[in-house]
């Protein structure tokens, strides 16, 4: 499989891969090869076959703001939960469920129309891609039923209990190592997310469980 690299330029990891590349405008790294995916390719095209699955180089642009839209993003997602708390007092959870997946579907049809991006509804893996679809509505369900019974930071807190959810499944499934470090920054998390839930037995809502089954499910949904 062809990489490209510059000379001289310092190297950085690419997040799901073991290999290094240059930090320069373009560079080839290994995607699933689709049309969308050859027709982005300007300089060089070459694929190869890795345990059945076909692969492509192909150049790529190194997004600088990648940081302001993660900012932007979790912005829009305090600005939705706070929305649903207040609507939840008058307005049905699955209505909010309704009206959030309308939304969010024609911001990201008009997002892909604008950029030119295919619209591809198969999958190699359709039962897994319907299982998590199911899996991450119900979480979204749940975590909009804590919204609406529970104090705002005790259920964004028990939410903070994915990354616990996610390194032991990823542990199960997926066979990663879970080096000291890692481990170490999960437990004090975990006490930090009891500290401010602060469960006790004269003070414990029953509506507790659910932002925890929503962390699960998003969880479970992100490890397939």
């Amino acid at each position: 499989m062809e990489e490209g690299t510059t000379v001289g330029e310092e190297p950085y990891a690419v997040f799901g891969t073991d290999k290094t590349y240059s930090n320069t405008a373009g560079y080839y790294y290994p995607i699933y090869l689709t049309n969308y995916a050859a027709t982005q390719s300007t300089i060089t095209k070459s694929s190869a076959a890795v345990n059945g699955a076909t692969f492509a180089s192909t150049t790529v642009a190194l997004d600088g703001n990648a940081g302001g839209t993660i900012i932007a993003g979790m912005t829009v997602f305090s600005v939705q939960d706070t929305l649903v708390r207040i609507l939840s007092s008058e307005v049905s959870i699955l209505q909010i469920m309704f009206l959030r997946s309308v939304v969010g579907l024609s911001i990201l049809f008009l997002y892909l129309k604008v950029r030119k991006i295919p619209i591809i509804f198969s999958s190699q893996y359709p039962i897994l891609t319907v299982i998590r679809a199911i899996l991450f509505m119900f979480a979204f369900l749940f975590y909009y039923i804590g919204l609406a019974y529970l104090p705002y930071a005790v259920t964004t807190a028990l939410f903070f209990t994915t990354p616990f959810f996610i390194t032991i499944l990823s542990k199960i499934f997926l066979k990663e190592n879970i080096g000291i470090i890692r481990l170490l920054t999960i437990i004090f998390g975990f006490i930090g997310v009891i500290i401010i839930a602060n469960p006790t037995f004269d003070s414990f809502n029953i509506f507790m469980i659910f932002p925890i089954l929503c962390a699960f499910g998003y969880s479970t949904s992100m490890i397939i």
